[in-house]
């Protein structure tokens, strides 16, 4: 084991012994559109099992009761005994690869949706949540007995089910810590103010639990390590809370997070992006478990909030500040990670990148989960059982931004002899610009991992290539994929072609002369926009944004829009939402219109004026080339710009049939 020590040795867990210290945390994924386990579902979590997690949690906010609906996150309704043969066929997927099994259990409280199962919403008191808004009916002392029974049945039927253990939910602002939490606790019955009193609905669900279900079956609870919200509960009244739980000695293991998820804001923080540093919360988990042991209980703590890297996770074991590490979103980018680690290849773990806008920003606006940067993930029983090639095929990819970097690791993994044509100095197409912007450089791990795996593959790597139909046909392919990217797209309107008038790539690439005073038509609506706005601010440009969309930036990632907008505030950006620019004027200023009313004024005059829109297809050479190749395929932003995503899995899909 050498450096990892601690990440790879066994641990216990009650009577259970985990194989190692490598723990997925409950999430929710969007794989579930009936409620129940999918097989999607179930294939990505065995692959998880597979590749060598030692405690894999699952099924994150899985519902208690029908006044919890969690299908909105494409969750699982743990309700009733329908649900037993999905949960039998989950752990005879995952068992036998010795993963120890839990799945949690859970009452969102006024964080539910009540137009699912057109129910009441239940909640301590009568407070919409500022961020879900909607109305829940306070609590009765005669609703307490069957929302803890509907724990204890969920409980039961896990363990019925074959798994090894169920994990309470008391973060992020669900039912059992809303009753903690005085921000959404204001009652004065039995339940209501002191802590032990606000307390007692958790106490009743966690002994309740542990009675039904007997010392054999593993009983955890994630709890928050801090509200990180004024007026909320602090580390220190969650040591208190953990040092009550840990004298019923009726919970196998605390799960430690960060950040109530009761604002837009908040929400984020519970799953912290690039714009958050590493183990952004093990200090939590690290004085929790501390004051557990200063009084006596061995309890094991989980820490988790962005641990990404064997060598952090080791640290964090190895300094005492907990007992398991959750690497969940790590564990997306690359499954393989534990068993990478275990073989001593950490240079081959594709790191996750805190981009958050496949995984949970998906599941926020009711999709299915993807990873940005691993085309596999959701997509297992397609994409991970490749063949090698029949007949090895001079393969030549034109363009080294990430779907050609991809198809051509591909199509080498698969035994073709690739040819890689790139026209720049360097790999990494739009993904490097993209880096140039603040909080946006971790982007750019996604296309040096490619690059360091296709240079390991002995790819032929030709740099400063501007390659035409000649060149390529030079080379006698069998096969050509074309993945030339896109162009910046200019606004079609009068005056555009002034020369004050720029695209949002001219200034990440720099060399321009750009004004102090700058307008920032956002025609993109994805990163590209507000992040370059945030790049002139910083240079200390004046800068306003207009969009003609409610929301400015609305196809940004909920996750990270939020400290962006803060960003930009602080900065000193002026945006305008629901505005249309309509002509350019000679002097810089600009028509614009009410995108709705149509009203118009003018603004300005700007010394400058950036425009970020979507990009235009480059796919004149794949034009040039039809019918001159036995094999052409075209394939990311040369097909249609879109994103990074989209690049990787037509890169992956291609490379898999050539």
């Amino acid at each position: 084991m050498g450096q990892f020590d601690m990440l790879l040795s066994p641990a216990k867990i009650r009577h259970v012994e985990v194989k190692n210290r490598i723990a997925v945390t409950a999430h929710a994924t969007g794989l579930n559109p009936n409620s129940y386990p999918s097989d999607k579902f179930i294939a990505y979590n065995a692959e998880k099992a597979r590749n060598g997690v030692g405690l894999l949690m699952t099924m994150g906010s899985g519902s208690v009761h029908p006044t919890s609906p969690n299908s909105d996150w494409g969750g699982i309704h743990n309700w009733d005994e329908s649900i037993l043969p999905y949960l039998r066929k989950m752990s005879e997927a995952i068992k036998p690869h010795g993963a120890i099994l839990m799945a949690q259990i859970s009452h969102r409280g006024r964080r539910a949706n009540r137009d699912v199962t057109w129910l009441p919403i239940y909640a301590p008191s009568d407070d919409p949540e500022p961020l879900h808004r909607d109305m829940p009916h306070e609590i009765q002392s005669e609703d307490v007995d069957w929302l803890v029974d509907a724990y204890v049945q969920a409980a039961l039927r896990l363990k019925r089910g074959g798994f090894d253990g169920a994990e309470i939910s008391a973060a992020h602002g669900h039912l059992i810590d809303q009753f903690w939490s005085p921000i959404s606790n204001h009652r004065s019955d039995a339940y209501g103010g002191s802590l032990e009193n606000r307390m007692r609905f958790g106490m009743q669900v966690i002994d309740a639990v542990r009675d039904a279900v007997g010392d054999d079956f593993l009983v955890g609870l994630r709890m928050t390590g801090d509200e990180l919200i004024e007026n909320g509960l602090t580390v220190e009244d969650m040591q208190q809370i953990a040092l009550k739980i840990a004298e019923t000695g009726k919970i196998d293991i605390l799960n430690v997070i960060g950040s109530i998820g009761t604002t837009e804001y908040h929400q984020a923080l519970t799953v912290p992006s690039m714009n958050y540093p590493a183990g952004i919360f093990t200090g939590f988990a690290a004085s929790i478990r501390a004051t557990l042991q200063e009084n006596g209980f061995d309890i094991p703590v989980l820490a988790c909030g962005k641990i990404v890297h064997p060598l952090q996770a080791e640290t964090i074991l190895a300094e005492g500040q907990a007992d398991f590490v959750g690497m969940n979103r790590a564990i997306i980018a690359d499954p393989e990670m534990p068993q990478k680690t275990m073989d001593g290849r950490i240079d081959d773990i594709r790191l996750c990148m805190g981009a958050n806008e496949g995984c949970i920003g998906r599941i926020y606006v009711g999709k299915p989960m993807i990873c940005v940067q691993n085309p596999v993930i959701s997509r297992e029983s397609e994409l991970i059982p490749w063949r090698p090639a029949t007949a090895q095929k001079r393969v030549v990819v034109v363009g080294g931004g990430p779907g050609g970097l991809e198809a051509a690791r591909m199509a080498a993994e698969r035994g073709h002899q690739v040819t890689l044509l790139e026209k720049s100095s360097q790999l990494g197409g739009q993904i490097r610009l993209a880096g140039k912007a603040p909080n946006r450089d971790a982007y750019t791990q996604s296309v040096d991992w490619l690059e360091g795996q296709i240079r390991k593959l002995g790819i032929d790597v030709r740099l400063g290539v501007n390659a035409d139909e000649e060149d390529i046909l030079a080379l006698q392919p069998e096969a050509v994929i074309i993945a030339t990217g896109s162009t910046a797209r200019r606004l079609h309107l009068p005056g555009a072609d002034a020369p004050f008038v720029f695209t949002a790539r001219d200034v990440l690439e720099g060399g321009e002369d750009i004004g102090h005073k700058v307008l920032f038509i956002d025609e993109h609506h994805h990163q590209e926009g507000l992040s370059t706005a945030e790049y002139l601010a910083q240079r200390e440009h004046e800068v306003t944004v207009i969009s003609r969309l409610w929301i400015v930036g609305e196809e940004i990632d909920g996750t990270l829009r939020p400290d962006l907008y803060a960003r930009l505030d602080n900065l000193g950006v002026v945006i305008h939402p629901n505005v249309l620019a309509k002509q350019v004027e000679a002097d810089g200023s600009v028509l614009v219109e009410n995108y709705h009313s149509h009203r118009e004024w003018t603004m300005g005059p700007y010394d400058a004026i950036v425009v970020a829109a979507k990009g235009v297809a480059n796919d004149g050479l794949w034009k040039k080339l039809k019918g001159k190749v036995p094999e052409l395929h075209l394939i990311g932003d040369a097909v249609a710009p879109r994103g990074l995503h989209d690049a990787l899995l037509e890169g992956t899909r291609v490379a898999r049939v050539v």
